[in-house]
């Protein structure tokens, strides 16, 4: 997961940390150390709530939450 980009994703969005982490009813420290660990915590609910809540495209989506070597594979295969 790329932690920076989803963070600058909330930023340009202007949601914080405390908003996102209410939504995914966590407690703010619990958002911090699990995006503090390049979100490798995250869990695939949590991960999909993120998405929904911030309304974020699937190729936004797929840049943040999957390896980048997976997401060109993805883009790739769409290609064709």
């Amino acid at each position: 997961m790329n932690a920076n980009a989803l963070k600058e994703y909330m930023n340009k969005l202007e949601v914080t940390p405390v908003e996102l982490a209410g939504e995914l009813k966590m407690n703010v420290s619990t958002w911090y150390r699990k995006i503090g660990r390049a979100g490798d915590n995250f869990t695939v609910k949590e991960m999909n709530e993120i998405i929904s809540f911030l309304k974020m495209p699937r190729d936004n989506a797929a840049k943040i939450f999957f390896d980048e070597r997976l997401a060109d594979m993805r883009d790739e295969a769409e290609g064709e």
